[in-house]
C-alpha cells in the first residue's frame, strides 16, 4: 500500500540525526555526562578545523536550509528537469548563492511524477560535487499533483530572516505567505 515508507522512515532517521550532530557540534560539547560538573562551566570544544567552512569570524555557524516549490507542466522528462533547473536557478539567484555554497539539497516529487529524477536537473546545472537526494512525497488526495519540492541546505552568513524561499508556477498557492 505504501510502497515508499521504508524509504521516508530511513530518510527521517538520517534528518533526526544530523540535527542531533549539528546540535551537539554547534554547543561545543560532546553531549557526554562529563562535559559539565556541579560549578564548572561546560567544556568547549574546538570545533574550528572540523567546521571551517561553516563558521563565521565570531564562531557562528552559518547553515541555512531553504525551501523551494514549483509545478510541472507534465509527466515528462523535458516538464520535470524544465521546472526543477528554474527553482533551484531561482533559489540560487535570489539567495546569492553559487555551487560552492551547497552543502546538500534534498527534492521530493508528488507520486505522480516518474518520468525523471528532480536531481538530473541540479546535475546538469553543475551541482557535480553536491550530495543530492530524492524521495516521493506522501500520497496526500487533493493535493497539488506534479510538484517538485526542495530544500537547499547552504553555507551563507544571510540572517535567516533575509533567507528568500521560492515556490514558483502553481506551486506558488502552497506558500502564498512567502511565495514571490
Amino acid at each position: 500500500m505504501y510502497p515508499n515508507i521504508p524509504l521516508m522512515a530511513l530518510t527521517a532517521g538520517l534528518l533526526v540525526i544530523t540535527v542531533m550532530v549539528a546540535a551537539l557540534v554547534l554547543s561545543g560539547t560532546s553531549g557526554g555526562p562529563h562535559d559539565r560538573s556541579p560549578g564548572r562551566p561546560a567544556k568547549r570544544h574546538d570545533h574550528r578545523p572540523a567546521l571551517a567552512g561553516f563558521l563565521t569570524e565570531t564562531g557562528e555557524a552559518t547553515v541555512r536550509a531553504i525551501r523551494g516549490a514549483t509545478q510541472a507542466d507534465g509527466n515528462d522528462r523535458d516538464s520535470i528537469l524544465e521546472a526543477t533547473a528554474e527553482l533551484l536557478a531561482e533559489v540560487m539567484n535570489r539567495n546569492g548563492l553559487t555551487t560552492d555554497d551547497i552543502i546538500s539539497v534534498l527534492f521530493t516529487s508528488t507520486p505522480d511524477l516518474t518520468a525523471e529524477f528532480p536531481a538530473f536537473a541540479a546535475r546538469k546545472a553543475g551541482f557535480h560535487e553536491v550530495p543530492l537526494l530524492c524521495a516521493v512525497e506522501i500520497d496526500v488526495p487533493g493535493a497539488l499533483p506534479r510538484v517538485v519540492r526542495l530544500m537547499v541546505h547552504a553555507d551563507t552568513d544571510r540572517p535567516r530572516a533575509a533567507i528568500q524561499h521560492v515556490y514558483l508556477r502553481g506551486a506558488a498557492r502552497l506558500r502564498q505567505d512567502i511565495a514571490g
